[in-house]
């Protein structure tokens, strides 16, 4: 009979040989990073779960949206989740994911990486990349989201 301690360790080094390497931190550099966004003034499209907003300017003055711009989306197990629409394959503020799917993945024009959003990680589901898409933190205040690093 094989000990349980000799079983853990190799089925821990199975698992790391035979898992594909995804690297969840995103290349994407910290950039400033401070917006407000009123859902039912600005966006009341994210009140309905598989929706979403692209900001990829700020709408106010003193506002700042991070590398590439914003992506809001109201996920699959409703909650609203923001990333940064850099596409962290390419690392450039001008290369977005701002191709959104109607089943929740974010589409890079250029690489054609496919990221899941639906369920809010970010992760790389086909193409080349091997890096999640940059998550930011939210806190909301009534209908307000506030996002910061």
């Amino acid at each position: 009979m094989i000990k349980q301690r000799k079983i853990i360790p190799l089925f821990l080094l199975l698992a790391f040989f035979s898992c594909e390497k995804i690297n969840k931190k995103s290349p994407i550099p910290d950039s400033r990073l401070d917006f407000e966004l009123h859902i039912l003034r600005d966006a009341p499209e994210l009140n309905i779960v598989g929706n979403y907003k692209v900001i990829d300017k700020p709408l106010h003055l003193y506002q700042y949206i991070g590398y590439g711009g914003l992506l809001f989306y109201h996920t699959f197990d409703d909650e609203i989740v923001v990333f940064d629409l850099a596409c962290p394959y390419e690392a450039n503020p001008e290369v977005r994911v701002d191709s959104i799917t109607i089943i929740g993945e974010a589409v890079c024009r250029k690489c054609h990486s496919v990221y899941d959003v639906a369920y809010g990680t970010g992760a790389p589901r086909k193409g080349v990349s091997t890096h999640y898409l940059r998550k930011y933190r939210t806190y909301f205040t009534g209908d307000i989201i506030r996002i910061t690093k």
